[in-house]
């Protein structure tokens, strides 16, 4: 099996390079104008950026799900996740006569239930072991 943490840090890294390559400047940020107008503040130019079918707009409901998800948020998200993941990462043993690997968190079975549920949201991702799911 391979490592669990490893496997989510390596997701983790993925949300964070693309969050930052979509980020205009730190300062930026998109809003919703309504009529499937989707602006990026604070750019230096005009600051509309396309989505959705050329010359028209986007539905209100797709706009602000794309306000909702700026890299800020992936990037705030994406700290969050990493500290879990860090105070889940030590591994102790039961005692001196059982080999069992124990979370050092929350001394479940290693690794424990919030890793593997952590993991759930990749499941489709190559990597991804469905004995994490047991």
């Amino acid at each position: 099996m391979s490592d669990l943490i490893d496997f989510l840090t390596a997701r983790y890294d993925d949300e964070e390079r693309t969050a930052k390559a979509a980020m205009f400047s730190p300062e930026s940020r998109r809003e919703f104008g309504g009529e499937g107008s989707l602006s990026e503040t604070r750019t230096g130019g005009n600051g509309y950026f396309a989505t959705g079918p050329w010359g028209g707009g986007i539905d209100d409901e797709y706009a602000e799900h794309i306000v909702a998800w700026q890299p800020a948020r992936v990037l705030a998200e994406v700290g969050v996740k990493r500290q879990i993941v860090r105070a889940h990462r030590r591994v102790r043993t039961s005692d001196r006569d059982s080999p069992e690997r124990l979370c050092g968190m929350c001394g479940g079975g290693y690794p424990c239930t919030t890793l593997k549920l952590m993991a759930l949201p990749y499941s489709g991702d190559d990597g991804y072991e469905e004995v994490w799911e047991q």
